[in-house]
């Protein structure tokens, strides 16, 4: 089911404009070499790849200048969990790491300073969850659900950590809700998938 997820790039971008990648990561390599040489056979990934390090450091200029500048600290946030989706694709996996690893860094800052925003408390556990980070993640998702229970998108990518985490019918249920929020969204639609795939009832 996981590998699946890749779509999710664009919920994101239909619910607040942003977007956000999924891949479950891998580490640990035996050979990092031969995956740094499979990122550039892919000149459309590298082409991306670019793209996004140019955000980064424009994102970054920004906020050198102004640090609580929220925009441009969520910009920073998005653009290196983008960034990570790419080197993991890639198979770059170590600079995978870092780019989640820094896009917790300026959610976190953000959320310092607007700690209401769920959407980026969505965010912040998905970069947890790219990180292998699990209990983090289902913690930062459990409590968006709680603070903002018709948060369609926090249902769904908590249902993606719980069934990670191997917690089936608390997963099944996480996109139950997903589901009944709005049966006809696009992500309505995917948790419905990923319900049926999963063999439950539910629906």
């Amino acid at each position: 089911m996981n590998d699946n997820l890749k779509w999710l790039l664009l919920i994101p971008v239909i619910a607040i404009a942003i977007a956000a990648g999924f891949f479950v990561p891998k580490w640990l390599s035996e050979d990092s070499g031969e995956e740094k040489a499979s990122t550039t056979q892919n000149p459309m990934v590298e082409a991306e790849i670019t793209n996004k390090q140019e955000q980064i450091d424009q994102f970054q200029g920004l906020v050198d200048a102004n640090p609580q500048d929220t925009v441009a600290l969520r910009g920073l946030g998005d653009a290196y969990l983008e960034l990570g989706s790419l080197q993991k694709e890639g198979g770059d996996i170590n600079s995978a790491y870092r780019s989640f690893k820094s896009a917790v860094d300026n959610y976190r800052s953000y959320l310092a300073i607007n700690p209401n925003d769920q959407e980026v408390h969505i965010d912040l556990g998905f970069s947890y969850f790219n990180l292998v980070m699990f209990d983090v993640a289902e913690k930062e998702l459990r409590q968006v659900t709680v603070a903002a229970p018709d948060n369609q998108r926090a249902w769904l990518v908590y249902g993606v950590i719980l069934d990670r985490m191997i917690r089936t019918d608390e997963a099944n249920a996480a996109w139950q809700k997903a589901y009944e929020l709005n049966p006809s969204s696009p992500i309505g639609q995917e948790a419905k998938r990923f319900i049926d795939q999963s063999g439950s009832s539910g629906l």
